[in-house]
């Protein structure tokens, strides 16, 4: 792929992708994290929509995920960003710049790369379900037979992207 839509990726995924597209190059770059791994995942989580789940939605029951790449605010606090912010206020933010929150949706891939190696389904699995639950082998179900595999097979469309 040389820079058309993958199948299945709708107009206005792929409008959206385009004009993140500086912000991901970047945040792999930075954080040395293959392109295709953070738009996959961003394409799962989002469909690259800057947008907000509902808090309750996802297992950050206190204040949902926010931006591309869906990060939750507690996690984004393990991360180093806002630390001193509140849920709200964090998210917030990430929705303010989601060049913010791709990079740290790349810096969170970079750390689970760095515990599973480049076994992108076992990073995959960590970025969904939590690092924890695939130590443990606690994948849950929905993880293992949907999240994961949308996301292998999202990377491979989007590895010919440079």
């Amino acid at each position: 792929m040389s820079g058309g839509a993958p199948s299945g990726e709708s107009a206005a995924q792929a409008a959206r992708r385009a004009a993140l597209m500086p912000a991901f190059r970047a945040a792999a770059a930075k954080h040395g994290v293959p392109l295709a791994w953070l738009l996959s995942v961003a394409r799962k989580e989002s469909g690259f929509a800057n947008v907000r789940s509902a808090p309750g939605q996802r297992d950050d029951v206190l204040g949902g995920a926010w931006g591309p790449m869906q990060v939750t605010s507690e996690t984004a606090r393990g991360l180093g960003f806002a630390p001193g912010a509140s849920l709200e206020a964090r998210g917030r933010a990430m929705l303010a710049d989601p060049a913010a929150a791709i990079e740290l949706g790349a810096k969170y891939l970079a750390r689970l790369a760095g515990e599973f190696g480049s076994d992108l389904g076992r990073v995959a699995a960590g970025y969904n379900a939590g690092p924890g639950r695939v130590r443990s082998g606690q994948v849950p179900a929905a993880t293992a037979q949907r999240y994961v595999p949308a996301v292998v097979d999202f990377a491979r469309e989007y590895a010919g992207i440079a």
